[in-house]
């Protein structure tokens, strides 16, 4: 049996195919296993609360740092970049520091810039109390919105991490659990699997002008 073997690149073609599809099935098979194992419970109820809590406090923040910076000559449409860069270096330095070791330098560095960041808005806060004439309260009140937001969004960093711990710890043994059941589900891709290693049993020698196939391994 002699069959012309100028399909080698339309089998290589199948291949990178039925490569990315392979892929593909692995990516969505991984979300629909996460889905089906997701349950909502304290924890997550835990990170919707801090978040909801990080952002009211720091909505007051942002109206005391605004209101403060156009009583001190900065135009109002200028205004609104002073609490946001104040309150955004605050939460973006907290969240950086669960990308560094800890006791490194960018996990000092980026420890420095929140505790920073949050004295200066704690300080603006204070400034913008005793501007409109208010009393001690008026002073806790306002100083305590910037620390608000930064024990929140420090809770949700701790709160996301130790989710990811935990998922982390239940998908090795999903996997291992699901892979025959993987395998079951898509019996198309299996055959494509087969069709492949069959095509690497096969000897291909090059022609003056086509490659022909000459035979099968036994």
């Amino acid at each position: 049996m002699t069959i012309i073997g100028s399909g080698i690149h339309d089998d290589r073609d199948v291949r990178a195919e039925a490569d990315i599809r392979l892929e593909s099935v692995d990516r969505q098979s991984g979300f629909l296993r996460r889905a089906r194992m997701f349950r909502p419970g304290p924890l997550h109820a835990s990170i919707i609360i801090s978040c909801v809590v990080a952002a009211k406090a720091f909505t007051m923040s942002y109206a005391a740092l605004h209101d403060l910076a156009i009583r001190n000559f900065v135009p109002s449409n200028l205004a609104s970049n002073i609490p946001v860069a104040i309150g955004g270096l605050t939460v973006g330095s907290i969240l950086a520091t669960a990308f560094f070791p800890r006791r490194s330098a960018g996990w000092w560095y980026t420890t420095g810039l929140f505790v920073l960041s949050t004295v200066v808005a704690v300080a603006g806060n204070i400034e913008y109390a005793h501007e409109i004439g208010g009393n001690y309260v008026a002073v806790v009140i306002h100083a305590g919105m910037p620390l608000i937001t930064m024990f929140a969004a420090h809770l949700t960093l701790l709160l996301w991490n130790n989710y990811k711990r935990d998922l982390n710890r239940v998908e090795p043994a999903v996997d291992c659990e699901h892979d025959e059941e993987s395998a079951e589900v898509d019996p198309f891709m299996h055959s494509i699997a087969q069709h492949l290693q069959s095509i690497d049993s096969l000897e291909y020698t090059a022609g003056a002008n086509n490659p022909v196939y000459i035979g099968v391994r036994d």
